[in-house]
């Protein structure tokens, strides 16, 4: 279950990265940088964003991620609560 949480924090990541750099290189390209300016200052705007984003802030600006990873847990721990306490009983 865990390394479906951190694929979708990856994934999660990935696309708020996209949706906020996709108009950088065009917008630079439009202000007169060259194309090596525009892709340096695009991947330089990127990786801070992918910082910002693994950060605490990342859980603030994604808190799908947090609340359904809760919401999960309880679900299964509803879920298996009966199968658990039965193997409790036979084991004693």
């Amino acid at each position: 279950m865990n390394k479906y949480y951190k694929t979708g924090e990856l994934l999660s990541r990935a696309y708020m990265t996209m949706l906020t750099v996709h108009d950088i290189y065009d917008e630079a390209r439009e202000t007169g940088a060259g194309n090596w300016e525009s892709a340096l200052l695009t991947l330089g705007y990127a990786s801070a964003e992918w910082w910002l984003l693994g950060k605490d802030i990342g859980k603030w600006v994604l808190p799908e991620l947090r609340e359904n990873r809760l919401l999960n847990r309880r679900v299964s721990q509803v879920l298996t609560k009966d199968m658990i306490d039965s193997m409790k009983i036979e084991a004693q």
